[in-house]
């Protein structure tokens, strides 16, 4: 098996609709460099692997992968796992002792990179010394014949297919390996709860690796790019029929953004998730797209999806309940297993990420092994069970009491920009607030013994995640 045989064996890998458009506005669908189509993406793969056979790569090498999104990109990727090659990813920002370290210890092949990785890996002589550095740009000097076509190498099922290392618990690095069972296995899962099979558009997305999925579902991207620009989306309103977008999975934070600036009449079916969204964002997506099929997702990036529900079911639920935020889940899927702790969730499922490499102290919290040897994986949420159905109840680090009182001052304040934070037994609250927003705290909950003006900063993937260890730095408190 290899986790890129589906695409490569598929009548779609021959398609000539858009495979992946990289769109920065709509020039972009005239720009080969920024548009590809699935035919024309397989022969870059196929030219790909020749120009990796020639430089002499075999199975089970490995290539540090330091390079922008482009469609030469994916070409490379595509032919690297058919190839049977290890992809290598590490963050940029990680300290060069331990970057060092990993490529001691990976002893990659290759270092596939343009010009500013180029520049990243000048300081570190274990990057300068991998034998050859080149370009996803090399493909483009072979030549095809009408004899050539792509070789899938037959993959053992526990062969790691990429290497992802970030810093790590402890400051180590740790490794979340992708191995092409289960990449397979995710993909197939996901497929299962997406229904892509009636949606033939474009996916709208803003992740690069959703792209890579997409490519093994059959289904074209149109890639946003990493700041939302409000050009950029309100050309989406611009897209010619056969560009036009079908389906999008995205959080509130770009949810919202989009709505702004595009109407995208288009969207037929959309999985929302990511982070905790006020009701409100949901209802005027509801409003906004009345025939579309819109899901609420729970999950993360190391076990997605872990419960589904209707998204106007999860939205009036929650607003039964009086709560602010939408905080049903739904109902778990059928592939995967739960084991619910007073403080946590724990999953487990084909899909579920393995063990950690390289850092016991986040196998230790976040990780563990049953009788049966399956690995269990810490989602870091409380989660309550009521009547087969999951709510949200907060992250693990935060008590439910002040999980709680958060939830009843959003809905005292209409807004959900601020955060509770203990300081020993003082409950101090921390966010955008009014003078008359300070009054009704003050009128309305006694036990906030303190209020901070100051604004709140979100996470960088979704924006939309209160990111607490920077409010606190920027409000002046210590830390979490």
């Amino acid at each position: 098996m290899n986790c890129v045989e589906n695409y490569f064996n598929s009548p779609f890998c021959r398609s000539e609709k858009p495979a992946i458009v990289f769109f920065d506005g709509i020039g972009a669908l005239e720009n080969p460099d920024k548009n590809i189509s699935f035919n024309d993406l397989t022969d870059k793969a196929i030219k790909a692997q020749k120009w990796l056979d020639l430089k002499g790569f075999k199975r089970g090498d490995a290539v540090l992968l330091f390079e922008t999104p482009a469609p030469d990109m994916y070409a490379m990727i595509l032919a690297m796992l058919a190839s049977g090659l290890r992809l290598m990813l590490v963050e940029p920002w990680m300290p060069l002792t331990n970057l060092n370290h990993l490529i001691n210890e990976v002893r990659p092949k290759g270092f596939m990179t343009k010009t500013f990785g180029k520049v990243w890996g000048m300081r570190s002589k274990a990057v300068r010394n991998i034998p050859i550095t080149f370009s996803s740009k090399e493909l483009r000097a072979v030549q095809l014949t009408n004899d050539d076509s792509i070789r899938v190498e037959d993959m053992h099922q526990d062969e790691h297919a990429i290497l992802t290392f970030t810093s790590g618990t402890s400051g180590t690095p740790k490794g979340v390996h992708r191995k092409h069972q289960y990449l397979v296995d995710q993909a197939a899962v996901l497929k299962k709860h997406l229904h892509y099979e009636d949606k033939h558009g474009l996916d709208l997305t803003i992740f690069t690796n959703v792209t890579l999925l997409n490519l093994g579902l059959g289904k074209g991207s149109l890639l946003i790019p990493p700041r939302w620009p409000k050009k950029v989306l309100k050309d989406l309103d611009k897209l010619p029929e056969s560009y036009k977008v079908d389906t999008l999975a995205a959080g509130p934070g770009f949810l919202i953004r989009l709505m702004k600036y595009a109407q995208v009449k288009s969207l037929k079916s959309l999985h929302l998730g990511g982070a905790l969204a006020d009701c409100w964002i949901y209802e005027q997506a509801l409003e906004r797209w009345p025939s579309a099929h819109m899901t609420h997702v729970y999950g993360s990036s190391e076990a997605e999806p872990v419960a589904i529900s209707d998204l106007k079911i999860a939205v009036n639920k929650s607003r039964d309940k009086g709560y602010f935020q939408t905080l049903y889940l739904g109902k778990p899927i059928n592939d995967i297993k739960l084991d619910i702790e007073e403080d946590r969730l724990w999953v487990s499922g084909i899909h579920v990420s393995p063990l950690y490499e390289g850092d016991a102290i986040a196998n230790k919290k976040n990780k563990r092994i049953d009788s049966d040897n399956v690995v269990w994986h810490n989602m870091g949420d409380r989660v309550q069970l009521e009547e087969d159905s999951l709510w949200y109840s907060g992250r693990e680090f935060q008590s439910l009491e002040d999980f709680s009182l958060e939830q009843s001052i959003y809905c005292a304040l209409g807004h959900s920009k601020c955060m509770v934070h203990r300081i020993d037994n003082d409950v101090v609250l921390i966010g955008e607030l009014t003078k008359n927003q300070k009054i009704i705290i003050n009128q309305s909950f006694p036990l906030v013994s303190r209020v901070t003006c100051s604004k709140i900063f979100r996470d960088k993937r979704h924006r939309a995640r209160i990111d607490r260890v920077k409010t606190l730095k920027r409000a002046g408190y210590a830390s979490v």
